[in-house]
């Protein structure tokens, strides 16, 4: 899912500083009450909504890694993400790749932890799941003198997922920068 800005933004995680700012959806929202009759974390729909993620999350490692390269990220994350996320995710990486910076290859982003987010819904979302990412290893290069300027962070997010058509899509997210992944 920053590794300078992106990351964050995508809860994918690591930016060189700042957490991006959440999609403009509006704040989740509870919609049930009670605990869930059955374990959230072997519903299918979760586990549908993990395996989109983490390919979502590929897809965006693989293009920061490259230096930034393409130009653009949507032919690659399409099948994963759509609506403000997807816009919040293509300005980050563009932003990131105006920087000029690079990130150490020897240095990615290594752990992500998932967790149901049972009962909470934005702007009509299916499923939503909590996702930390710790880029606090991965080492932010300045090209122009191969220097070591920053490092990523540690990001939590949560990501609402939709049906669009009939693949499920992350379209929205609400990430913060975090001392410790509240994930157990």
């Amino acid at each position: 899912m920053r590794k300078l800005v992106l990351l964050v933004a995508l809860g994918c995680a690591v930016t060189a500083c700042s957490p991006s700012e959440p999609a403009p959806t509006g704040a989740p929202t509870p919609t049930l009450a009670g605990t869930p009759s059955v374990d959230p974390s072997t519903d299918p729909l979760y586990l549908e909504a993990v395996d989109v993620y983490k390919k979502f999350f590929a897809e965006v490692d693989k293009a920061e890694m490259s230096g930034f390269k393409p130009a653009s990220l949507s032919p690659a994350i399409d099948p994963y993400v759509t609506g403000t996320m997807k816009e919040s995710v293509e300005a980050g990486y563009k932003a990131d790749k105006a920087t000029g910076l690079r990130f150490q290859q020897s240095s990615r982003s290594t752990t992500l932890k998932f967790a149901p987010n049972p009962g909470i819904s934005n702007g009509g979302s299916t499923v939503s799941i909590r996702v930390c990412v710790d880029a606090t290893r991965q080492q932010i290069i300045d090209p122009s003198t191969n220097d070591v300027v920053g490092t990523g962070s540690l990001t939590y997010s949560e990501v609402f997922f939709k049906r669009s058509g009939a693949h499920l899509r992350a379209f929205a997210e609400q990430a913060d920068g975090v001392m410790k992944c509240p994930i157990p």
